[in-house]
């Protein structure tokens, strides 16, 4: 706050609350203070040069709460190159060897680049391409298809949510592997700008270099954006380049055209159209006619623009914000080090700037302006809503197109088929509308609020005569719904995979060949299996005699992997240990796992012909006594209750309710094999076999209202709806063994069941040539050997040894062909 603010301020505060003699003295007093202040300004001031163009910077009228985060408290990386956010408001953090991280509230997420796995059949190290190009991630541009693109030190990544795809120089054409700035134009065309090797464009097909040759002004390119006429202009060693890809034209500015300095770092375009240009020497404004030059002598490595159009600059360990008219300036303290890097402005109105070896630093504005702007609608199964919202400084405008067919959407104008317009004023995070009907004529009025990824509508009064806008929803970025590919088979983790296992968080572990395979959501991660365990799966190839068992996952992230002979081996922390008779087991033949709501191990023994149903807890074995001594339990499930329930082939479920087993007959129908399956959040429980599916619902058994498409299958998995995925199989329903003339899974809920195959898109093409020991045909594509859900909905398969991923949003039975679907009447 300036002198004469702090005067002014003073002035107001005496003359509004002081109606006293005494005030009246006080009030002179303040106005002689004031003349006598300004009289030294003014002296202070006589025969001094006139102001710059742009005016001093001031400091902040208020000092936000600055938060620093380093890699004492989680950072992968000091060093900070870009950062950038998604659609849904997650901020994407590149650094110098750290790779790419995101913070979820306080933690942080880091993506690896490719890794390798071990395929067995060569016994080599294979790449696996779904990952980063480098470590070194230079900048960062997520675009509104919801991808987002990495620049990294040695090529181009894209990530899609699942998968990554690379671009290198050579293999696929780029001028140069190391990549320092990135931009979309709007028909998706994208360019990479190198250092010493020009700039490369690519259409989606094909890579084009341009040089010196062509226009640049230099072959050293720093920073490169694309202005709202598509003019596409580069920040070089030699000045600033514009590219026109309507005719192809080059132009080239200098510091003799009015360019404050030739070395250019970063190029920003604000909503009026104005280009910005950070230099070595100052930052430039070019309004298309004339060249300004802002912050004289300081370095500017980084702009970024906010939601209301304001533009921020780094350099010089100070961060300095123009509205147009005046220039802002936080203060190198606040900062963590003094070689700023990076800027950028999240939705919310933060501000974020990172630094080369001292962190990164968080800060919001007084006054911060949320970000509106975009395509927003609910997400099934809420009632269907969606609005377009533009934003110009803190007006907001935009309109909500109503019941139209997907097809129509994007032709949704307010002047044509919209139902409602919105008209509002943002202040901060909110911003409250006026919503009038294109129909009725009718006004009322909502409030938005822009939370991080979502924006939350609440309708304070509908238009007269209007009843169709909900009273409260919840909108995500429509870049953020981006359906996944609905199948994906992942050739490339291998196609030795025997075994899946998945936890609530999302993440999924699997065996595979040699190693134990973990997926978190976004990245692979392989483990190498102990010695004593490879060389077991080395002896006895065989699927008969193969010796894992069973895969079970803890939701701290403990992985449990039992065996026919050797016991249990327990993996946390990235150690094995070998768990066997000297560490408690009651037997070292382990049949099956599972995990109970309390994170405690469950497991089936076998010593000779008796079983035994044990629990790990406390460090130990605590024994759980079976109903009979001659019972052979194929599977064992806990419900989140806390009950356990045993499959024993040719009789009724067993249940220990906590204090006695009990055999709940009421609605059994017998069968010679009842199988197991792990219970539902909501504590359903499924058994199948050769009769059917039964669900137990808490008093009693239900069978399904509708048959199964496929007679000889049994449950599986089951998913937060309570429904349940079962592997189609009518020849080894202990060992999970493929049969190669049924194929497929079936999904089921009490209403509704459907069949998936390789024509729907379950598996990939069949080996060759593998014949099954037991049949004289190849093994079919779809032949389905484990099953698991993750905590995100999706539906992990092992198809052929491969890893299968399936995406439903919705309905699951939806995507199944008509003839594969059986729905009650």
């Amino acid at each position: 706050m300036t002198i004469n603010a702090v005067v002014e301020n003073h002035l107001d505060n005496g003359l509004s609350n002081r109606t006293t003699h005494t005030g009246t003295v006080y009030r002179w007093l303040l106005w002689l203070l004031f003349i006598l202040l300004i009289g030294w300004q003014a002296a202070s001031t006589a025969g001094a040069a006139p102001p710059p163009q742009d005016n001093n910077p001031s400091a902040a009228p208020v000092e936000p709460t600055f938060t620093t985060y380093t890699t004492a408290n989680g950072l992968p990386d000091d060093k900070i190159w870009t950062i950038a956010f998604d659609a849904s408001g997650r901020a994407w953090i590149g650094t110098y060897e750290g790779s790419v991280s995101t913070l979820d509230g306080q933690h942080w997420t880091s993506y690896p680049i490719a890794g390798s796995y071990f395929d067995p059949p060569t016994g080599t190290l294979q790449p696996m391409t779904n990952g980063l190009a480098d470590a070194n991630v230079k900048t960062i541009l997520p675009t509104s298809d919801g991808r987002i693109w990495f620049g990294t030190g040695r090529g181009l990544s894209v990530f899609d949510g699942q998968q990554w795809q690379s671009y290198t120089y050579g293999r696929d054409g780029l001028a140069s592997s190391g990549i320092e700035s990135l931009a979309l134009e709007a028909d998706g065309t994208l360019w990479a700008a190198h250092l010493a090797e020009g700039v490369s464009r690519f259409d989606g097909q094909r890579w084009t270099t341009y040089t010196v040759a062509d226009g640049l002004a230099d072959n050293w390119v720093h920073a490169v954006a694309v202005d709202r006429a598509g003019q596409v202009w580069f920040g070089t060693n030699g000045g600033v380049s514009v590219y026109s890809p309507q005719d192809g034209r080059w132009t080239v500015y200098t510091t003799a055209a009015g360019l404050v300095d030739n070395t250019i770092f970063a190029t920003a375009v604000t909503p009026d159209g104005h280009k910005w240009f950070g230099a070595s020497a100052g930052l430039s404004q070019f309004d298309g006619q004339q060249w300004t030059t802002h912050l004289a002598g300081q370095p500017i490595t980084a702009l970024a623009v906010d939601a209301a159009g304001r533009l921020w600059a780094v350099g010089g360990g100070q961060v300095s914000r123009f509205d147009g008219a005046a220039w802002t300036t936080y203060l190198p303290e606040h900062f963590a080090g003094q070689d700023l890097r990076a800027v950028a402005v999240s939705p919310a109105g933060q501000v974020w700037v990172g630094s080369f070896g001292a962190g990164l630093t968080v800060f919001t504005p007084p006054d911060a302006v949320a970000d509106f702007r975009g395509e927003w609608q609910t997400s099934p199964p809420d009632f269907p809503f969606d609005l377009t919202l533009t934003q110009t400084g803190t007006q907001l405008q935009g309109w909500h197109c109503g019941t139209l067919p997907d097809a129509s959407r994007t032709d949704c104008l307010p002047a044509g088929s919209a139902e409602y317009s919105v008209v509002g004023a943002i202040q901060g995070t909110t911003a409250e509308a006026q919503i009038t009907s294109h129909y009725g004529g009718g006004v009322g009025h909502a409030v938005l609020t822009y939370t991080t990824g979502a924006l939350l509508w609440s309708l304070v009064e509908p238009p007269e005569g209007e009843f169709y806008l909900p009273q409260q929803a919840a909108l995500a970025p429509k870049a953020a719904l981006i359906k996944p590919p609905l199948w994906q088979v992942l050739a490339d983790q291998g196609d030795n995979f025997t075994h899946l296992a998945a936890s609530p968080t999302g993440s999924v572990w699997a065996i595979g060949g040699h190693a134990l395979v973990h997926f978190d959501g976004l990245t692979w991660r392989s483990f190498d299996l102990p010695e004593a365990l490879l060389g077991s799966i080395s002896a006895n190839a065989s699927i008969l005699s193969y010796p894992i068992t069973d895969l079970a996952v803890t939701d701290a992230g403990t992985v449990w992997v039992a065996t026919r002979t050797d016991g249990l081996y327990r993996f946390e922390g990235g150690n094995w240990q070998h768990v066997s008779l000297a560490e408690g087991l009651p037997a070292m033949a382990v049949m099956r796992l599972t995990v109970d709501g309390s994170n405690r191990l469950w497991a089936i023994f076998k010593q000779d012909e008796t079983h035994t149903l044990a629990r790990f807890e406390d460090q130990g074995w605590r024994p759980l006594a079976l109903p009979a001594t001659d019972l052979a339990p194929n599977g064992v499930v806990v419900t989140p209750a806390g009950q356990v329930w045993l499959s024993v082939p040719g009789k009724a479920p067993y249940l220990f309710n906590g204090q006695q087993w009990l055999q709940p007959a009421e609605g059994w129908t017998a069968g010679s094999f009842e199988l197991y399956l792990a219970g539902s959040p909501a504590g359903g429980v499924w058994f199948g076999g050769d009769n059917g599916w039964l669900r137990w619902s808490g008093d009693g058994w239900q069978g399904l209202n509708v048959t199964l498409p496929a007679p000889f299958s049994f449950p599986a998995a089951v998913d937060s709806n309570g429904g349940a995925w079962g592997i189609v199989t009518s020849f080894c329903y202990w060992c999970k063994l493929p049969n190669f003339n049924e194929n497929g899974v079936v999904y089921a809920t009490p209403e509704q069941s459907c069949r998936f195959t390789a024509a729907d898109g379950l598996g990939g093409p069949a080996l060759a040539p593998a014949p099954d020991p037991f049949s004289a045909e190849p093994p079919r594509p779809d032949a389905v050997r484990d099953v698991a859900v993750a905590g995100d909905g999706r539906v992990w398969f092992i198809t052929q040894g491969k890893l299968t991923i399936f995406s439903p949003q919705g309905q699951v039975c939806a995507y199944a062909r008509p003839e594969n679907v059986r729905t009650a009447k």
